[in-house]
Order: C-alpha cells, then sequence, then structure tokens
C-alpha cells in the first residue's frame, strides 16, 4: 500500500540512493552497484538518482509485499513515484551510463522558453478549419480497438514489435493513398530492446529557409499494467493509455497529409516505444534529433486522451515549460472557445515530452484531466474502449492539428 513504511519497504530493496542539493549545474551519477542484478539508473529529478533492480521496480509497482535479497533501503520519493496509479514519474537513463556519460547534462537553471510563436488566428487559416472539421471518430476508435486488442504492449514482451508495426503499417496505406511521394516513414531503432519507435514526416514547403526546424507530434505505442515488469506478456490492453493518444495523433496525421499542407517547417509524428519504462523511446528521439542538428521548434505529447466522465475537455500541464503551456492553451481557446481547458501539474518526467525538455527543446502535454481525476483504470486490465469518449477525443485531434500548423507555418 501507499502508505507502506520505509522500514517496512527495507525487506524487498537493493538500492543505492546518490542525492546532491549543490547549486552547480552539473550533477554526478552514483556509481553502479557490483551486487548481482539488472540494475537501472533512474532519474527522480534534475538532482536526484538512483540505481534499482527490474525486479525491485516490479515488486514496488505492484505493491508486492515479498523479500527481495534486501540489504538497502529506497527513497521516498522512489517509491512514490514508481508505485504512481497514474503512471511513473522517472526517467530511465542507464544507456546514458553505459555510454560512459558520469554527470547530468540536463540539470537545468532557471525558467525555459519558447520561440516567437505567431498569434493563434482561425479566420486567417480557413483550411485548417477545414481539416478540424473532418475528424472521423470511427478512425480513433477503430485504431484504439486494434491496439488494446494485443494482448500487450509492454516493450519487453515477446510481441513487443506488433504495436509498431500496426502503427507503420496504417501510416503508410495513408501516405501511399495520398500519393505524396515526398512524405517519408521510418523506425528509428532502439538499441536495447526489440520495440521501435515509428515516425512520418510531413517535409516542409520547397523553398523554405527554414529546413532544420521542425514540430513534433507525439504518443506512446506500449502499454503497461502493474506486473509487467515480472511478467513481460501479461494482459495489458492500454486502451486509453495510450492507444487514446496514439489513435490521435494518427488521425491529426491523415488529416493533415490529405490536406495537402506544407508550411516552412516540417511536421514530425512520433509514436514512442517503451514510455512506461522511463521514456526510453522518445529519449533514443529526442537525443537524435539533437545530435544531428534539427531544432525541435515546439513538441506536443499526445497521452490519455479519451476518458471524459464530466464531459470533454482538454487538460494542459504547466510542467516543464509554462510558457508553451500558456501558448498551447491560447491554441485551445482561439480554435475551440467552446471546450473546457484546465490547467495543472504532472510531476517529473511524467511522459515523453520530459525526454524533449531534457534537450532544451519547447514542449508540453495534453491529457484528458489532472492526476487526481483522470481515468482510474490505467496500468490496470480494466484500461478497456468502452470507457472511452471518442466524440471528446475528437477535440485532441483538433487541438493536434491546429498546434502543428500554426507554429509550422
Amino acid at each position: 500500500p501507499r502508505g507502506m513504511t520505509h522500514t517496512t519497504f527495507s525487506l524487498l530493496s537493493i538500492i543505492l540512493i546518490f542525492i546532491q542539493l549543490a547549486s552547480s549545474s552539473t550533477v554526478s551519477y552514483p556509481e553502479k552497484p557490483k551486487i548481482e542484478g539488472e540494475w537501472r539508473l533512474l532519474k527522480f529529478s534534475e538532482r536526484h538518482f538512483e540505481w534499482i533492480t527490474i525486479q525491485e521496480i516490479g515488486s514496488i509497482a505492484s505493491q508486492n509485499q515479498t523479500p527481495y535479497n534486501s540489504t538497502r533501503v529506497a527513497s521516498e520519493m522512489a517509491i512514490k513515484s514508481i508505485r504512481r496509479s497514474k503512471g511513473n514519474r522517472y526517467m530511465d537513463i542507464t544507456l546514458d551510463y553505459e555510454e560512459g556519460m558520469r554527470t547530468s547534462r540536463n540539470a537545468w537553471n532557471g525558467p525555459r522558453n519558447i520561440p516567437d510563436y505567431p498569434i493563434p488566428n482561425p479566420a486567417a487559416h480557413k483550411e485548417v478549419l477545414v481539416m478540424m472539421s473532418k475528424v472521423d471518430e470511427s478512425n480513433l476508435a477503430q485504431t484504439v480497438k486494434d491496439m488494446s486488442s494485443l494482448k500487450t504492449r509492454f516493450y519487453k514482451s515477446s510481441i513487443a514489435s506488433k504495436s509498431p508495426s500496426l502503427i507503420r503499417e496504417r501510416v503508410e496505406a495513408y501516405v501511399k493513398s495520398s500519393g505524396q511521394t515526398d512524405v517519408k516513414v521510418d523506425y528509428i531503432e532502439n538499441t536495447k530492446f526489440q520495440q521501435n519507435n515509428v515516425r512520418v514526416i510531413i517535409p516542409a514547403k520547397a523553398g523554405s529557409t527554414k529546413q532544420s526546424e521542425v514540430v513534433v507530434i507525439g504518443a506512446h505505442l506500449d502499454s503497461t499494467v502493474s506486473r509487467s515488469n515480472n511478467d513481460p506478456d501479461t494482459y495489458s490492453p492500454g486502451a486509453d493509455d495510450d492507444a487514446s493518444g496514439s489513435s490521435t495523433a494518427l488521425e491529426t496525421f491523415r488529416l493533415i497529409l490529405q490536406g495537402k499542407w506544407r508550411g516552412s517547417r516540417a511536421i514530425h509524428f512520433v509514436w514512442f516505444a517503451a514510455e512506461e519504462a522511463g521514456l526510453l523511446g522518445s529519449q533514443t528521439v529526442a537525443k537524435k534529433y539533437k545530435a544531428e542538428g534539427l531544432n525541435v521548434y515546439g513538441m506536443l505529447q499526445l497521452d490519455m486522451t479519451g476518458y471524459f466522465p464530466n464531459g470533454p475537455q482538454f487538460t494542459l500541464m504547466n510542467d516543464p515549460n509554462i510558457e508553451f503551456t500558456d501558448y498551447l492553451a491560447s491554441v485551445a481557446k482561439a480554435y475551440l472557445p467552446k471546450v473546457k481547458a484546465e490547467r495543472s501539474t504532472c510531476g517529473y518526467s511524467c511522459s515523453d515530452h520530459y525526454s524533449f525538455d531534457s534537450q532544451g527543446f519547447p514542449a508540453g502535454l495534453a491529457i484528458e484531466a489532472s492526476l487526481s481525476k483522470m481515468n482510474p483504470k490505467i496500468h490496470s486490465v480494466g484500461d478497456l474502449i468502452s470507457l472511452l469518449d471518442f466524440k471528446g477525443m475528437s477535440n485532441f485531434v483538433s487541438l493536434a492539428i491546429a498546434f502543428s500548423t500554426e507554429i509550422a507555418r
């Protein structure tokens, strides 16, 4: 249970903990424990890192009180972050450590900034309103049905590659039927597991001088339940988390593609692998973009866009970049004034937008509700399509169309 004491949990954990609160711009990572186990280096804040085994992550997440070779104690932050019923609050940075990094490059000081985005102006962009009017709720429902019909989409399962294949096949079918040969689809592979990120690029218009600037619309294609780390093939439907966001991104892509829209900046749609394991797939993508010199002009993550017990709405998360969220709210107000838009916070590394923020890119999250009001069935076998409202979900498609075309223009 969430109230379990620090002392009780000492019977479950082998943890090496390092917390540095100094004011320096970099923070050293703790050394990897020499005790046998599949150790992962988890980042719980810009200055808090812990080594925890996969088995322990699974035990904490499932609130399993079976002892596990315990000699040390997990911090309260780690326990609460891993055990959160509304999703994990950490970034798995083991690969950085394995590649030789020994200090954090992402210890931010000061506020985030955003580019000089245009004032949202629906009246000047009738073609965007036309695209928004063509959202097809049956498309949204079909994609969620197909994704959640897979036994699991967990990144370490024996069928981990099926969800990327499903998304890619659907994207390629849309591209083929459009006849637009300049639209490119590919995988961005992850080096340590067999679940790829899927990407499709709508290029900038011919002659654009902003070819190095891109807009990213993201969602995650994996799923999990509390037992997944210890039983990777256990049933994990993930209809809302995040087949809903994946479906929203796919329908957004379809409409911009069919509208033959082109801006000064390319729009990249990316479906990320292994979000539930500590943002692994999106870290791969964000670091790749940074290394290649791509400037992500803005990144919008769509995570859980389908559960509205009190009627359709948006919840726009203020963290980590409140200026970005202010702009996203202005887009929502201009293009969808009748849809309620709330503001909230989700906590460190709550979804894939944090991977882009960690590379210095402006990024934010649109989600169905605040943490206390969102779908209570996520990360369980009860996260089913029957709980979703596709009319409410269609508003997120319209928001993503409006946001991406405004800043890519």
